[in-house]
C-alpha cells in the first residue's frame, strides 16, 4: 500500500491535487504520532524490551523516510 501511495503522488499532477496531498501529509503526521504512542504502550507492558525497542527504532526509521519523500513532493510544487 505504501508503494502504491508512493507511486500516485509521483506521477500525479499535483498542482491540482495540492488539497489530496495536504490531507495525506497530514494523516501520515497522525498516523507516525498513533505509531510511536502504540509501539511504547507495547514496551511499558513485554517483558521483552529489547525486541519491541528494535521495531519500534525501525518503524520510526522507515515512518522518518517516508514521511521526507513525502514531504519533499509536497514542498517542490508549491
Amino acid at each position: 500500500m505504501i508503494f502504491f501511495i508512493i507511486f500516485t503522488a509521483k506521477n500525479a499532477d499535483l498542482s491540482v491535487q495540492t488539497n489530496d496531498l495536504k490531507r495525506l501529509f497530514l494523516l501520515l503526521i497522525i498516523g507516525y504520532f498513533l505509531l510511536v504512542i502504540l509501539a511504547l504502550m507495547l514496551i511499558k507492558k513485554s517483558n521483552d524490551k529489547s525486541f519491541f525497542r528494535k521495531v519500534l527504532c525501525k518503524l520510526i526509521y522507515c515512518a522518518i523516510i517516508f514521511k521526507a519523500y513525502i514531504a519533499t513532493l509536497f514542498f517542490e510544487n508549491w
